[in-house]
């Protein structure tokens, strides 16, 4: 019988297959449980906090390529008051939920367009990609497209955007987000103390 290592620590956030189910893993002071054993997606964060990813997005349209393990995502506006901001989110070649995938959007209240690409979740050779669902929660102040393997986001304040449903087949894929707004200074109450 071979022996299994149940506790790993690594350089970064894990992005090989877990080699037993309840496995840990443990980067920087964040801890991963496994949940199965066929590929990076089956890492889950259970404690402690997630390296951020960060992207621009601005007036000449910025690419961000995100890697299968990044979880954290943060994309601030740098375009200006007159402009909108614009960005294209690369998602990676996922085999199952990334779970734990949060996006968040700092827009100052200058419109920010994003794009999701899919296009990296290929369908087996000989094969085409349906995109089926890629959906969101439709809600102002947002507005949502979808062309082809791109889900298209206009938005013009804070937000953050989480992946609630993620269901792939060999070539059909359906993807559901929930994007919230971020309360304002404005928005919030404070008290302060005489």
């Amino acid at each position: 019988m071979t022996a299994i290592q149940h506790t790993s620590i690594g350089p970064a956030e894990p992005a090989q297959a877990p080699p037993s189910v309840g496995a840990h893993y443990m980067h920087e002071g964040a801890t991963y449980l496994s949940v199965g054993t066929d590929c990076a997606e089956d890492w889950i964060h259970v404690a402690g906090s997630l390296p951020r990813h960060e992207g621009v997005a601005d007036v000449d349209p910025a690419t961000m390529v995100l890697q299968r393990e990044w979880r954290d995502i943060y994309i601030e506006n740098w375009a200006g008051e007159d402009f909108v901001g614009e960005i294209t989110v690369v998602l990676p070649n996922w085999e199952k939920k990334p779970h734990g995938l949060r996006f968040e959007f700092a827009t100052d209240g200058v419109p920010m367009l994003v794009k999701l690409d899919f296009s990296e979740l290929k369908a087996p050779e000989g094969q085409t990609m349906m995109y089926r669902g890629l959906s969101m929660l439709d809600q102002a102040p947002f507005t949502w497209s979808v062309a082809g393997p791109l889900l298209e986001i206009s938005l013009s304040v804070s937000a953050t955007l989480t992946l609630d449903f993620f269901d792939r087949s060999e070539n059909e894929l359906s993807a559901f987000f929930k994007l919230t707004e971020l309360p304002t200074m404005q928005n919030m109450t404070h008290s302060t103390l005489v």
